[in-house]
């Protein structure tokens, strides 16, 4: 345990030291230099691009093709400009009459009437404009937990993992199962792209969302066993953009209530968690598919949960407090994808995860390990239901339950 907080130390005070290099926002990325920032990283020609603009605010301005220099069209632009605005006085100027963004867009009509429909416009298809989260507006979610699930929808859903629901009933002894695993939340308050305040040339807080949300696990039954957790919370997160050498955090803080498929439980919690995205290490996502046979990526959050039980109910905790400490870390294998290779039936398909959770309680120095691996098949093509074979083995600490078992699930996410 030491060793993970002198880690997780030692990166928070690395991202924190590095420069952030440019000052361009998620917005910006997106709509004007063709960046999707959840995806790609910003490097080569478009990072040199960006900081020539960060440095010189008038060639931002008039550098309509986004090559870090002016043509003839965009300097007769600028100079049209400074045309208007030195050949009076300040005060005789009517203010009234044009903006700068009447003028950025006629000079990209001036550029556009000068050098022509590029070729590649009229030999080609139109090119797919970037997939942001700032134009997405979806706001409810069905995942399988809290690190499957981002308000900002960072994760497209063929590569989630998904709730899945299971019904078993006894025609014979007239006794019936009900097994539940997943999170429900509603994004309320949602702003996906927060533009940079002014003066603030650094990281800056890009994106935040509330939503209540409910969380299911475990196992209902009309006989006397069964154990399980629902909890009811709402959730704050927030994401700070650009942190080098990250580029994402996203951090979470969400008061709980917890009780059991039954309601006789009542505990009280809080739990916190940091989530770095860093592509060029895979961390989050990636910038690149790792061969024309597979892709991977892996996700780590650090965790906190403090809960207040009063009752237990039908888990295996106690009348008592836990401060849980630790982390979740899971690796995503995906065979196939983007890939010709193969028949078709398996491109884009098939999804391996491999989980691994480890928590800590700071009171008691009880420890909660739970180990899973999960080989999953979408059956459709935007990857909404998938089939799985899942092997859990280990414990969980919302309810202290041990398991030691492989289930079969159809899944669904949305």
């Amino acid at each position: 345990m030491r060793a993970f907080f002198r880690l997780s130390c030692a990166i928070a005070l690395l991202a924190a030291a590095t420069d952030p290099g440019w000052s361009a926002t998620k917005k910006e990325l997106t709509e004007r230099y063709g960046i999707n920032p959840g995806v790609e990283r910003v490097s080569g020609d478009i990072s040199r691009v960006i900081r020539a603009h960060d440095a010189d605010p008038r060639l931002k301005k008039f550098d309509i093709d986004n090559d870090g220099r002016f043509n003839d069209a965009e300097m007769a632009a600028a100079s049209r400009e400074d045309e208007e605005k030195y050949s009076a006085p300040p005060w005789e100027h009517d203010r009234s009459k044009s903006s700068s963004a009447d003028r950025f867009e006629a000079a990209g009509e001036t550029v556009q009437a000068k050098l022509g429909v590029p070729v590649i416009y009229l030999e080609t298809k139109a090119p797919k404009a970037p997939v942001s989260d700032c134009e997405d507006d979806q706001r409810f979610f069905i995942r399988r937990d809290k690190l499957d699930n981002y308000m900002f929808n960072l994760a497209p859903l063929s590569k989630a993992q998904g709730a899945s629901v299971a019904y078993t009933k006894d025609w014979d002894g007239s006794s019936y199962q009900l097994k539940l695993d997943g999170n429900v939340s509603l994004a309320l308050w949602r702003e996906p792209c927060r533009d940079r305040p002014e003066g603030v040339s650094g990281p800056y807080l890009s994106a935040y969302a509330f939503a209540p949300w409910i969380g299911a696990h475990g196992t209902r039954s009309d006989g006397p066993g069964g154990t399980s957790d629902l909890r009811f919370g709402i959730e704050a997160q927030a994401e700070l953009f650009n942190p080098r050498p990250f580029n994402s955090m996203y951090f979470s803080l969400s008061p709980y209530y917890q009780t059991d498929f039954r309601g006789d439980g009542n505990a009280y919690g809080i739990e916190a968690s940091w989530t770095p995205y860093w592509l060029e290490a895979r961390l989050g996502g990636n910038v690149r598919r790792f061969s024309p046979y597979l892709d991977w990526y892996w996700q780590f959050a650090a965790e906190a949960d403090y809960l207040n039980v009063q009752s237990p109910g039908r888990t295996d905790l106690e009348d008592k407090d836990y401060a849980w400490l630790g982390f979740t870390t899971k690796l995503h294998v995906f065979p196939f994808a983007g890939s010709e290779i193969g028949p078709e039936f398996l491109q884009d398909r098939f999804h391996l995860t491999g989980t691994a959770k480890y928590h800590w309680d700071a009171i008691s120095g009880e420890v909660a390990a739970l180990y899973s691996a999960e080989a999953a098949y979408n059956l459709d093509e935007s990857g909404a239901t998938s089939l799985s074979l899942l092997y859990e083995n280990g414990k969980r600490k919302e309810a202290l339950e041990e398991v030691d078992q492989m289930q079969l699930r159809l899944n669904y996410k949305y």
